[in-house]
C-alpha cells in the first residue's frame, strides 16, 4: 500500500499547523536568544571572514559547510542579526517537518503516528539546533529526507527518488561531517543498485541521470574525506569517545535530551533497537510490502552503528557524541515507531507503548523559552548584560575592562559588534587578578569569580551571571604620549612602546590607546596587545581584536584599554599591533596612556 493512504486530510492539516506552530517558537527564539560560543566562532571564523569553503578555510571542525554558507549569505544581505545567520536553520525545519509529515504516513496507526511525529517534531536538545547558526540542523533535516526518499525508492522505483537521496545525503553530509560515513554508503548503495537495475528500471537515459548524479556526490564526498583526514590528524575530531558506541553516542543522547546520565536508559534504548531489528528481520523474512518502510530504518541503524565501531576500531575514529550523533537518534525514533505498528496489526495493545514518546514533547513545553540555551554547556549571555557594561562605559568615559568566562567570550564579542557598542574584547577567564569592573561567568565559575566581586544580575535559568566589583575601580594617570606621525602597518609584529616597569611600583598597569583607523577591507585580525616579561623567563600577555569593533573602518575613533596585573619581578613592558594580514593598515593621531590602580584603592596590588 502507498504512503499517505491511511491518513485523512483532516490529520494532514493538523500536522502541518503543529509544525507551523512550532515551526514560529523556534522563529522567535532565532530572533532573540543571543549567539552561543560556537556560533559566534563560526561567524569570526567563516562569515566574517568570507572564507568556509573546505580546505580554504579555518580547519576546525565547527565549520559546517553548508551552514557557514548560508550564514555568510544571510550577513551580506541582512548584515549581523541573528536571524540573518540563522535563517538556514529555520528554514531546515520546514523541510524536517514536511519530511516527518510524509514518513510518518507509512504508520499504519494513527496512534503511532501522531506519538512519532510530535516526538521527532519538538524533540528536546534537537529542536534548538534549529534555532541556532549551526549545520546540525540542516543535517538532520536533509537526512531525514533521505531516509524518506529511501523508502519511496524501493516502493516506486522511480529515478527521481535515487536522485533526490544522493542529493539529500550529500547535503547533509556537506551540514555536517559526521553524517558522511552513513550519507556516503547510502548514495554508493544506491548507485551501484541503480546500475544494476535493481532500484530503478534498466533505461539508458535514466541510468546516466541517476550516474551523473552519483558521480557529483561522489566529488563531494572526496573533498570532505580529506577535510575528515585532516582533523583527524591535528586531534579536531574532538567531540565523542572511545569507550563504546553505547557509553559515548547512545548516553550522551539520552543525558542531552531527558538529562538522565549512568542509569538504565542507554540499555532500555539498546534493547529496544534490538528488539526492532527483530520485529523488521521478520518482516523481511515474511516479504511485507507494508513493512518496507520499517526495513529500511532497521537497515540504517543497523549500518550506521557497523561503521561507527568499525571506524573507531581501525582508524581510532571517536564514537560520536550527542549532536553529533543526531542520525541515531532519528533512526532509533523511527525504528521503535515502525515496529510498535508492525507489532500493534497483531496486538492492539502494544499500540500504547509509542505514548512513552510523548515524554519528548512534554520536556520540550515545560521549557519554552527565548532566552535560554538549553544546551548548558554553551549558554547564551543574556543582551541587557552586554547593555550595562555600555552604558557604565560612558558614565566612566574609559573603556570597561571586564572578564568573561569559559565559552562566553566570543557571544560576548558578536554581541558588541552587533550592537556597535564599541566594549572591547573582554579578558578570558582571568579570575585570579580582581583588577576588572566587571565579570561574566557560568554557574560553575561563580564561586571563584565572587572574591571581590558581587552578582548584579543574572540569566533566566541561572547558568550565566554578571558580577561587578565590590569598590569600583580607581585609577590613576601615570604615563601619557602622543604620536604625532601617522602609524602605517604591514603583516606582522610592530611595537609602539617599551618601558621599563619599575616607575610605576608594584602596581597593575592599564594600558589605554586611543586613534582613528584606517582599515578598507575584512581580511586577518588586528590586534593591540600588551606584555609582560619576568626575570624568571615567564611572560604575561593581553590583547584585543580592533577587528571585533568594526570590520571595516575609514578613519572612525578607536579607543582600547587592555590590563597588566602587578607583579614582583618584571624586567620589561612593551605594548603592539598585529597585523595578521599582508593587506596594509594606517593609523592616525595615536594617544598612549598608562594607568596604574590609585592608592586608595583596597587592590591597588593588583
Amino acid at each position: 500500500m502507498m504512503s499517505g493512504e491511511r491518513i485523512s486530510r483532516k490529520d494532514g492539516v493538523a500536522m502541518a499547523l503543529a509544525a507551523a506552530l512550532f515551526g514560529a517558537y523556534l522563529a522567535v527564539r532565532a530572533i532573540h536568544l543571543p549567539l552561543i560560543q560556537d556560533e559566534a566562532n563560526s561567524f569570526w571564523w567563516y562569515v566574517a571572514t568570507g572564507r568556509f569553503l573546505p580546505l580554504d578555510s579555518h580547519l576546525d571542525a565547527g565549520n559546517h559547510h553548508l551552514s557557514s554558507f548560508l550564514g555568510w549569505l544571510g550577513y551580506s544581505l541582512f548584515g549581523a542579526e541573528p536571524i540573518a545567520l540563522r535563517f538556514g536553520s529555520l528554514l531546515a525545519f520546514a523541510l524536517y517537518a514536511g519530511s516527518l509529515i510524509r514518513i510518518t504516513t507509512y504508520l499504519r496507526s494513527g496512534t503511532v503516528r501522531w506519538c512519532c511525529f510530535l516526538a521527532l517534531l519538538t524533540c528536546p536538545f534537537l529542536h534548538e539546533y534549529f534555532a541556532l547558526f549551526r549545520g546540525y540542523g540542516l543535517a538532520v533535516a536533509f537526512f531525514v529526507l533521505a531516509v524518506l526518499q529511501c523508502v519511496k525508492l524501493i516502493e516506486s522505483r522511480k529515478p527521481i527518488n535515487a536522485v533526490w537521496l544522493i542529493a539529500a545525503s550529500t547535503m547533509a553530509a556537506l551540514a555536517n561531517l559526521s553524517m558522511l560515513p552513513l550519507c556516503l554508503v547510502m548514495v554508493a548503495g544506491t548507485a551501484i543498485l541503480s546500475m544494476l537495475g535493481g532500484v530503478v528500471p534498466a533505461r539508458t537515459v535514466q541510468r546516466i541521470l541517476v550516474a551523473a548524479a552519483a558521480l557529483a556526490s561522489f566529488a563531494v564526498f572526496i573533498l570532505l574525506a580529506l577535510v575528515s583526514m585532516a582533523l583527524k590528524d591535528q586531534g579536531l575530531l574532538y567531540h565523542g569517545g572511545g569507550t563504546g558506541l553505547l557509553a559515548v553516542s547512545v548516553n550522551s543522547l539520552c543525558q542531552a535530551i531527558v538529562g538522565w546520565s549512568a542509569s538504565k536508559l542507554p540499555i532500555v534504548c539498546a534493547v529496544s533497537a534490538i528488539g526492532g531489528w527483530l520485529v523488521a528481520l521478520n518482516a523481511l523474512y515474511r516479504k511485507q510490502p507494508e513493512s518496507r518502510a520499517l526495513v529500511v530504518v532497521g537497515a540504517l541503524l543497523g549500518t550506521e552503528c557497523i561503521i561507527r565501531i568499525a571506524l573507531q576500531k581501525i582508524l581510532g575514529v571517536n564514537y560520536p557524541q550527542d549532536r553529533a550523533a543526531f542520525q541515531m537518534l532519528i533512526l532509533f525514533l523511527l525504528l521503535a515507531s515502525f515496529a510498535i505498528d508492525e507489532l500493534g496489526v497483531c496486538a492492539a495493545s502494544a499500540k500504547a507503548s509509542a505514548a512513552s514518546f510523548l515524554v519528548l514533547p512534554i520536556i520540550t513545553l515545560s521549557g519554552l523559552n527565548t532566552e535560554v540555551a538549553m544546551n548548558n554547556g554553551e549558554p547564551a549571555v543574556p543582551r541587557r548584560f552586554l547593555n550595562r557594561l555600555a552604558q557604565r562605559q560612558l558614565e566612566l568615559g574609559r573603556p570597561i575592562v571586564a572578564a568573561v568566562g569559559s565559552n562566553l567570550r566570543s557571544g560576548v564579542s558578536f554581541a558588541q559588534f552587533r550592537d556597535a557598542a564599541f566594549i572591547q574584547e573582554s579578558e578570558d577567564q582571568r579570575f585570579d587578578y580582581p583588577g576588572q569592573d566587571f565579570r561574566i561567568v557560568r554557574d560553575t565559575e561563580l564561586h571563584a569569580a565572587l572574591d571581590g566581586y558581587h552578582a548584579v544580575d543574572s540569566s533566566a535559568a541561572g547558568w550565566v551571571h554578571l558580577l561587578e566589583r565590590d569598590t569600583p575601580l580607581s585609577l590613576s594617570l601615570a604615563f601619557d604620549s602622543t604620536l604625532i606621525a601617522p602609524l602605517e602597518l604591514g603583516e606582522g609584529f610592530r611595537n609602539i612602546l617599551e618601558r621599563s616597569p619599575g616607575r610605576f611600583g608594584k602596581r597593575a598597569l592599564y594600558v589605554r590607546i586611543t586613534g582613528n583607523l584606517y582599515r578598507d577591507h575584512d581580511h586577518g585580525e588586528l590586534h593591540f596587545v600588551v606584555h609582560d616579561d619576568y626575570t624568571d623567563g615567564a611572560a604575561y600577555e593581553d590583547g584585543t581584536d580592533l577587528r571585533k569593533l568594526r570590520l571595516q573602518w575609514a578613519g572612525e575613533p578607536f579607543d582600547v584599554m587592555r590590563r597588566l596585573p602587578a607583579a614582583e619581578v618584571v624586567e620589561g613592558m612593551r605594548c603592539f599591533f598585529w597585523n595578521t594580514t599582508s593587506m596594509p593598515v594606517r593609523m592616525t593621531d595615536l594617544r598612549i596612556r598608562i594607568y596604574v590602580t590609585a592608592q586608595a584603592d583596597p587592590l591597588s596590588g593588583t
